[in-house]
C-alpha cells in the first residue's frame, strides 16, 4: 500500500516538473518574438476627407484606415 502511494507521488512531482521545465520554455521562446515598429515618414500617407465626417489616411506601408 504504501509502494502504491510513494509511486503515485512520485508520479505526480515528474508531471509537475515536466510542465514547469515547459512552461519556462515556452516563455523563454516568446520572450523576443514582437514586431519591431516602424514609424511612417511624411510621405508614406495621405489624409482625405470624404462627404461627410470621415477622414481617409491611406499608408503606402500599411494600407488604409477610415476615421
Amino acid at each position: 500500500m504504501q509502494k502504491k502511494f510513494v509511486i503515485g507521488i512520485l508520479i505526480v512531482l515528474l508531471v509537475v516538473v515536466g510542465g514547469v521545465f515547459l512552461w519556462q520554455k515556452d516563455q523563454k521562446e516568446n520572450q523576443y518574438s514582437t514586431t519591431p515598429t516602424v514609424w511612417s515618414q511624411a510621405g508614406d500617407y495621405e489624409i482625405k476627407e470624404v462627404a461627410g465626417q470621415q477622414t481617409v489616411v491611406t499608408n503606402k506601408k500599411a494600407g488604409s484606415y477610415v476615421a
